[in-house]
């Protein structure tokens, strides 16, 4: 059986095992070890320089995943009270454990420890000291009542309470009590007396100490009030992210089982229906997964300021008050401004899964012949399901609400630039049909240029359509938190021909997968600058950048958008503004036979879009009910638009376009009698 440890061995181990659970704070946060230099980030976490080295290039804390320092109007700074106690701490180690505890004078045994001195001394030392400092009020205590007390006790004793030093050298032993409210430091006596600025400027630094002490604990006590109406919204977001995963696997098990009832001709259907679900799945899957990481990084980043305030009310002195005070208050000022995302922002999961229900329900009327009681009783169960899309307040006509049209119109609450973080971007076609594509963060540009569009068919068939720079800037997407471009003119950029062309080089799935929106960057300019009568780029960066722009370079135009933002100091935080999805974008490809036809005005294409109905969409809903199928798409999009979207015009000519696909289709039908599978295709077609 082992032998107890003696009495003073176990108070050891046990002071020393408090001292690891109780003071884990002055550690770095990410790598949990000691280190003499700590920083301070934005964000109130604390981190050692090499963590801080490691993480910088990412640009985010590796703790809460805010931004970090460089895209901050404020930077990190030195954590002065963690690396003070570090330092305290580790002298109370050496006197608990009795570790080269020597006279810093004579290297004899230490048996005082004057705090003031910060010097081991040993019994002749001490008494000399005491002789000669007596007036200095140094006051040195023994080894063992050191030891015998906490570790608390200790830092409360080795707290100085007034180590503050006048910024004049020549008066360095002059002591301070005075602070300049116009300079914003101390001073001594003879400074406020000899230098006339400081005249009427001055008050008791200990009442400012004072002051500043309590207005942290003020802001901290505010950010602890509004810290439930965060964590409200982390549970929300928790319980859509499971909501989210119970109705896709709802919805994907109802898929399969109808599916397996039709023939092996429709299996194509069945794949591309089952991918459909993924891709909203993904989607949902991924806004939910960031916005989690957000509001979870400020409750982190809360949680550091209530730890860090109190830290410093208890273990802080004048002088770490004054160094650290105006930042930590800054980054508490940044706290005190977010806000919680609110129920009417976050993703409505259900109704994504809308339009997989309708097409399978036409698939199965299509294929098997359904009776119309049938069709209508599960028309009328995908049309409950799409009612979850609704908001509480949205009113539609009687006509619009009772008929089920299929679509689910998006909800664009949550779909605005606040969301993300935006670059700039152009896409040019060049003389020589060569794809060119730039995309610009701050300082970093990512050029790309993609195989001559003529060629790509040919090219294609070889094997070897190429691209250069594509790689480079799908990993920088991929590193960002939700990359928004904005581009100048969004709606009239060769899209079409991008990505057509990243089909080819298989990269239109990565591409769409990265980018989380796109913004129109004319409004805002327009707004900010109201009243012009001509607003192309070249003359914008003429008049306000002096530059002069060409027609062929899309990284000159990206830069000159980038600038003109920063010119004209335009903050899509502040004033935040609709973004277009990958989605929607291809909705608005889709229509562009419509547009090119004349049956369609661009700005109702553009709302259409938004909120992605495209030309299938539209299609389905004309099958649905040709005589007002298209009218009720016109009320149901009005009533759910965006008060910055225009409204959408009477969608009747459309009509035209759809008849003469019929008319088309119904010729190129084969005779009665012919086999099964000449039925489907035919039908497939229409």
């Amino acid at each position: 059986m082992a032998a107890k440890a003696p009495p003073s061995q176990q108070s050891s181990e046990a002071e020393t095992q408090l001292l690891e659970n109780e003071f884990q704070f002055v550690l770095c946060e990410v790598c949990q070890k000691e280190s003499p230099n700590l920083k301070l980030l934005t964000c109130l976490h604390t981190l050692c320089l090499g963590c801080l080295s490691e993480n910088k290039p990412f640009g985010q804390c590796p703790v809460c995943q805010t931004t970090i320092p460089q895209a901050s109007s404020i930077s990190d700074m030195d954590n002065l009270l963690f690396a003070s106690l570090q330092a305290r701490l580790s002298i109370y180690r050496k006197i608990v454990d009795r570790v080269d505890l020597f006279c810093d004078n004579c290297k004899k045994e230490g048996e005082f420890w004057c705090s003031e001195c910060e010097e081991f001394l040993c019994k002749t030392c001490f008494e000399a000291h005491q002789r000669y400092l007596k007036r200095d009020s140094h006051e040195a205590r023994r080894v063992t009542d050191v030891r015998a007390g906490s570790a608390r006790d200790f830092l409360e004793h080795t707290r100085k309470t007034s180590n503050l030093s006048c910024s004049n050298t020549t008066h360095k032993s002059q002591t301070l009590s005075i602070y300049c409210k116009k300079c914003c430091k101390p001073i001594c006596c003879v400074c406020a007396l000899l230098d006339s600025k400081h005249a009427g400027q001055h008050c008791d630094i200990n009442t400012e100490i004072q002051l500043r002490q309590e207005e942290l604990r003020t802001m901290s006590l505010e950010l602890k009030q509004r810290k439930s109406g965060f964590e409200d919204a982390y549970k929300v977001l928790q319980n859509e992210a499971a909501r989210l995963e119970q109705v896709s696997s709802e919805t994907r098990e109802q898929i399969q089982q109808r599916v397996e009832q039709l023939v092996r001709l429709i299996r194509q259907e069945e794949e591309e229906l089952l991918g459909l679900v993924e891709t909203r799945r993904e989607q949902g899957h991924r806004e939910l997964v960031g916005e989690l990481q957000r509001v979870e990084g400020v409750l982190r980043r809360m949680e550091a300021g209530e730890r860090l305030v109190e830290k410093m009310s208890l273990y802080a002195t004048e002088q770490e008050v004054m160094d650290m005070q105006p930042f930590i208050k800054d980054s508490l000022e940044d706290l005190r401004r977010l806000q919680p995302t609110v129920a009417g922002g976050r993703v409505q999961a259900a109704g994504d899964f809308a339009e997989c229900r309708s097409r399978l329900q036409a698939l199965v009327a299509r294929v098997t012949g359904q009776t119309e009681a049938t069709s209508a009783q599960a028309t009328e169960n995908s049309c409950q399901d799409s009612s979850l899309l609704d908001e509480p307040n949205s009113t539609l006509d009687e006509s619009t609400s009772e008929e089920c049209l299929g679509i689910a119109p998006t909800n664009l609450a949550a779909l605005d630039s606040r969301q993300g973080y935006l670059m700039f971007f152009d896409v040019k076609i060049l003389k020589n049909e060569i794809i060119q594509v730039a995309v610009v963060d701050k300082e970093k540009v990512f050029p790309v240029l993609i195989q001559p569009v003529k060629c790509l068919s040919a090219l294609m068939a070889k094997n070897s359509v190429c691209e250069v720079g594509l790689k480079n800037l799908l990993c920088h997407l991929n590193t960002v938190n939700r990359p928004i471009l904005g581009g100048f003119g969004l709606w009239s950029l060769p899209f079409p021909t991008l990505l057509k062309a990243l089909t080819f080089v298989d990269k239109k799935g990565e591409f769409s997968s990265a980018v989380y929106g796109f913004l129109d960057v004319l409004p805002p300019i327009k707004e900010k600058i109201p009243g012009r009568d001509n607003y192309k780029l070249k003359t914008l960066a003429n008049t306000y950048l002096w530059r002069q722009l060409s027609d062929c370079n899309a990284m000159e135009t990206a830069r000159a958008v980038k600038d003109l933002y920063e010119v004209l100091d335009i903050d899509l935080v502040r004033e935040s503004r609709l973004i277009l999805s990958c989605d929607s974008l291809k909705c608005f490809i889709s229509l562009e036979p419509l547009l090119t036809e004349k049956l369609l005005t661009k700005p109702s294409a553009q709302t259409l879009a938004r909120h992605n109905i495209g030309l299938s969409e539209l299609s389905t809903c004309y099958r649905h009910n040709p005589n007002k199928g298209l009218w009720r798409v016109c009320r149901l999009i009005n009533a759910h638009r965006h008060s910055s979207e225009k409204r959408v015009r009477n969608l009747s000519k459309i009509k035209v376009y759809f008849q003469r696909q019929q008319q088309s289709a119904e010729c190129q039908t084969t005779p009665a009698g012919s086999d099964f599978l000449g039925t489907i295709k035919s039908e497939k077609k229409c």
